[in-house]
C-alpha cells in the first residue's frame, strides 16, 4: 500500500513538472505575439523554445515507457505548439526547381573576412558569392575597401551589372548584387546608430518588386561575452560567474530587442504600403532575431517565410560561440512560391551562413 502511494505520488510530481513544461513551452512558442517595448523579459523567449521542445519531447518517451496514461499532457503540449515547431524545424519534401524561377541569397559577411588570408588569396566568400550565380544577393556587413575595395567592386559588377553600396559612417555597409534593374532607393529610416535598412525597387521581368535588405540590431556583445556565453555552453565556468554571464547576457538581449521592435513597425508599414500599390515584395537580411520573435512575426506579415515553407531541419545561421540560431532571413509576398531553402554550412569564414533560395513568380490571375 505505501509503495503504491510512493508510485501514484511521485507520478503527480512527474506529471506536475511535465504540466510546467508544457506551460513554458506555450509561452516561448508564442512570444512572438509579445511586444518587447512592454514584455522585455519575455518577449526573448522563444529564443529558449527548442531547449524546452526538448525536454517535453524526454517526458513523451518516459511516459511512453512507464506510465502511458499521462502520454496526454506532451502531445497536447506538441499539438498546441505545432505551428511553431514547423516554423522553426519544417520537415519539407525535396521539390525539383521549376524553369524561370530567380536564386536570391541573403549573406552577413562579416566585412568578407579577409584578415587570415595570405595576401594574394582569393577570398573565400567572394568566390562562394560569385560562384553561386544568383540572381539577387542582398549582403550585410560587406563594406568592400576590407576585402579590396574597388577590385572587388569591379569583380561584383562584372557579374551584376546594378551593383549598390550603402554605407553608414564607419560602420554598416549594406550591399545588393542584382542582374535585375535598380529603378530606385531608399535609406529607411530605422532609428538605430549603427544598423540600417534599405529599400529598392527592382525590375524583375516587367514586374515592379520590392526588394529589402536589412541588418537590424544587434545585441552588442564583446568577444569576451561570447566567450563567456561558449563556456557556459561547455559547463566550463563557476556557477557564480555564469550566474552574473547569464545576468548581462539577458540585459542585453532584452535592450536590443527592444530596439528593434520599433524598426520591425517601420518595415512592417514600408511593407504594407508597397503592397497596397501592387507590387511584389522580397525581403532579405540579418534580423538578429528568431522565427519566433515580435520582429520576424511583425515583418512577416502576411508574407512567406522561404524556410519554413521549403527548407529542412534547423537551418541555423550565426554559427559562433555556441550560439546557434536562424537569425537571417528571406520572406516573401504570396505571389512568389519559394523553392529549395538552404542555408549553406560549406562556407565558414563568416560568423554566419548564407541562406539561399529559388523564387517562382506565379502567373497573374
Amino acid at each position: 500500500m505505501i509503495v503504491k502511494k510512493i508510485g501514484r505520488t511521485l507520478i503527480w510530481i512527474v506529471a506536475a513538472c511535465n504540466v510546467l513544461v508544457v506551460m513554458g513551452m506555450l509561452v516561448c512558442a508564442y512570444s512572438d505575439h509579445l511586444n518587447p517595448e512592454s514584455y522585455p523579459v519575455l518577449s526573448i523567449s522563444g529564443l529558449f523554445f527548442p531547449l524546452i521542445l526538448v525536454v517535453n519531447i524526454l517526458f513523451l518517451i518516459l511516459w511512453s515507457l512507464f506510465y502511458w496514461k499521462s502520454l496526454l499532457i506532451p502531445i497536447l503540449g506538441l499539438i498546441a505548439c505545432f505551428p511553431a515547431i514547423r516554423l522553426y524545424y519544417p520537415i519539407n519534401a525535396k521539390n525539383e526547381i521549376p524553369d524561370g524561377s530567380i536564386k536570391v541569397m541573403s549573406y552577413n559577411v562579416l566585412m568578407f573576412a579577409p584578415w587570415e588570408l595570405e595576401k594574394g588569396t582569393p577570398n573565400p566568400i567572394v568566390e562562394f558569392i560569385m560562384d553561386s550565380d544568383a540572381d539577387i544577393v542582398c549582403l550585410q556587413e560587406a563594406n568592400p575597401s576590407e576585402a579590396g575595395g574597388e577590385a572587388l567592386e569591379r569583380k561584383f559588377k562584372a557579374r551584376y551589372p546594378y551593383y549598390d553600396v550603402t554605407k553608414k559612417g564607419g560602420g554598416e555597409s549594406l550591399t545588393i548584387c542584382s542582374k535585375f534593374p535598380i529603378l530606385s532607393k531608399d535609406t529607411m529610416d530605422i532609428c538605430s546608430t549603427g544598423n540600417m535598412s534599405v529599400a529598392y525597387v527592382l525590375d524583375i521581368n516587367g514586374d515592379k518588386t520590392l526588394v529589402i535588405n536589412n541588418h537590424l540590431e544587434t545585441v552588442g556583445l564583446s568577444f569576451e561575452e561570447k566567450d563567456d556565453f561558449e563556456k557556459m555552453v561547455n559547463r566550463e565556468m563557476a556557477e557564480y560567474e555564469a550566474k552574473a554571464a547569464s545576468r548581462s547576457l539577458i540585459r542585453k538581449l532584452t535592450e536590443a530587442n527592444k530596439r528593434r521592435a520599433p524598426q520591425a513597425d517601420v518595415i512592417a508599414q514600408v511593407i504594407a504600403e508597397y503592397r497596397a500599390k501592387g507590387y511584389s515584395v522580397i525581403v532579405f537580411g540579418d534580423f538578429n532575431d528568431t522565427p519566433l520573435s515580435y520582429t520576424f512575426r511583425t515583418i512577416g506579415k502576411g508574407l512567406t517565410d522561404a524556410f519554413s515553407s521549403s527548407g529542412r531541419g534547423l537551418g541555423y545561421t550565426y554559427q559562433k560561440n555556441g550560439m546557434n540560431v536562424r537569425i537571417d532571413h528571406i520572406l516573401c509576398s504570396d505571389d512568389w512560391t519559394p523553392y529549395g531553402a538552404q542555408v549553406n554550412k560549406e562556407i565558414y569564414n563568416s560568423d554566419h551562413f548564407p541562406v539561399i533560395c529559388w523564387l517562382k513568380k506565379q502567373a497573374k490571375q
